[in-house]
């Protein structure tokens, strides 16, 4: 606990107050703004993101601008889309359903494109924004837990700080100093000695209680391109882009302990719980703006086959965030009592690793293509930096917890006149050591004329993982909740050409 007040003396540590051990802290949040998905139109989207060696594409603008050079007129899209997000949670046995909805712009942009002269067949530019990361999720669980409580996890975290930090001290902003001033957990004293006094907390509070939650996340992640590209010679594609990334980003949590159990002592035992149930809500705010750089280049040593490759640089952000708690409780014996902290608002810098991609295209002439994308990218290369606290701790987690990770995706489209039918499929590392892949398939129909162009992508992600609302120092006592999350995205995509 002494190590926890320096954190506090040295500064405001976000790592301490994200949700003290319930949800994100600082390093998967870095990890979270670090993982990017293949935006783009429906047709890039229904061939499951692979295009770093297709090019011809607006999406081409961030995924692989050596595309733009394989223009051959000027294009403007538009694209809209829906997204269904279903998830499942089992805890103790319960299982809980939860459905959000979210409609968004995927993408829109413009490609000029130029003739050019002798062994430079043309140049294009282009402008385009992509939405590149969609944190839309809600997902709430409920069980009854005959294992521990919160409670149990308050008393662990309190323990060895005296009541005086809780209540006017460096501990006022703790989950746990919340929980001694709405009375959950009382202090008593100890004493030796060797230490003095220890300051240790206790409960009258019996447990077996039914445990509740809801999370509530919104947001996503966009960036703004301007890129450009040239054709030399049929053969070689090269490009280059300027990214600017934006961010925003909420949770909203609301997590409630009630009915707790209480057994007699004998048949003249009248004694009643005192406490009905107390609820602990918080609100995490992020936004803020990033910049990079993508360099690429595509190969086409025989008419039916190409090759691209491209380096992303690292992204430099800077962030800012806002949070708070609340704790209400509600008792039989006593008056209600009420207690939060205050609103903290700090300012950091995050810089994401670099990404190396690959790609290959197979043609089959007039009936379509087949192509596939892998990409590397080390999530253990996060770091932060800060003047409001120290970081050093973090990128220690951040590069313990976090691996060096391959993506993969892989489409195919087949043509029949001016109709187009697409499919494809993507595997993604999610960079923790512990964590399970996300996958995704898709699918999708188009109509191609000599003007214009609308294509229809269905896309589907499914990702399982755990989440515990606390951890304790017996790991056999502390909860998990197994979600499963499936997204289906519809994304609808115009285009003109002129």
């Amino acid at each position: 606990m002494k190590n926890k007040l320096s954190l506090f003396l040295i500064g405001i540590a976000i790592s301490m107050f994200i949700f003290n051990g319930k949800a994100q802290d600082l390093p998967s949040l870095g990890l979270l703004f670090s993982q990017t998905t293949p935006g783009g139109t429906a047709r890039i989207q229904a061939l499951g993101g692979a295009q770093i060696s297709l090019g011809g594409d607006i999406s081409s603008l961030q995924s692989n601008p050596a595309g733009l050079g394989m223009f051959n007129r000027s294009t403007f899209s538009l694209s809209t889309g829906l997204n269904f997000i279903y998830s499942d949670a089992t805890y103790y046995g319960k299982l809980t359903n939860d459905l959000k909805l979210n409609a968004n712009i995927p993408n829109f942009g413009i490609v000029l494109q130029k003739n050019g002269n002798g062994k430079i067949k043309s140049h294009s530019l282009g402008i385009s924004y992509n939405r590149i990361g969609d944190y839309q999720n809600r997902f709430s669980y409920e069980g009854v837990n005959d294992q521990s409580s919160m409670l149990d996890y308050f008393i662990e975290q309190a323990d060895g700080v005296s009541e005086y930090e809780f209540y006017n001290g460096s501990a006022y902003n703790y989950v746990e100093g919340l929980a001694v001033r709405n009375e959950l957990i009382l202090p008593t004293l100890s004493f030796d000695s060797i230490n003095g006094v220890n300051y240790l907390y206790d409960s009258d509070i019996l447990g077996n209680p039914i445990q509740k939650e809801t999370i509530t996340i919104r947001g996503a992640q966009y960036q703004f391109n301007l890129g450009y590209g040239f054709n030399y010679n049929d053969v070689f594609y090269f490009g280059a882009n300027i990214g600017i990334k934006s961010i925003d980003y909420s949770t909203q949590q609301t997590y409630i302990e009630k009915d707790f159990a209480y057994t007699p002592i004998d048949a003249n035992d009248t004694y009643q719980n005192p406490l009905n149930n107390f609820i602990l809500e918080e609100n995490l705010n992020v936004s803020g703006g990033g910049v990079n750089t993508t360099l690429g280049v595509i190969y086409r040593p025989i008419d039916f086959v190409q090759l691209g490759a491209t380096f992303t640089s690292p992204t430099y952000f800077l962030l800012d965030e806002e949070f708070n708690r609340t704790m209400d409780a509600d008792y039989n014996s006593i008056s209600d009592l009420y207690a939060e902290s205050d609103i903290i608002i700090s300012t950091y810098s995050l810089s994401t690793p670099m990404k190396l991609s690959g790609g290959v295209t197979f043609f089959g002439g007039k009936y379509g293509f087949i192509t596939a994308d892998a990409e590397m990218i080390d999530y253990g290369k996060n770091r932060f930096s800060s003047n409001d606290y120290l970081t050093t701790a973090d990128n220690r987690e951040i590069k313990a917890r976090y691996s060096k990770v391959y993506n993969y995706r892989i489409g195919a489209e087949g043509r029949v006149n001016i109709f187009r039918f697409r499919g494809g499929y993507g595997l993604s590392q999610n960079g923790n050591l512990e964590g399970t892949p996300t996958q995704t398939i898709s699918g999708g129909v188009g109509i191609r004329q000599k003007h214009v162009s609308f294509d229809i992508a269905i896309i589907n992600t499914n990702q399982n993982f755990e989440y515990s609302p606390y951890t304790l120092t017996d790991k056999n006592r502390t909860p998990v909740a197994l979600v499963s999350k499936n997204s289906t995205r519809s994304v609808m995509t115009l285009g003109l050409y002129f």
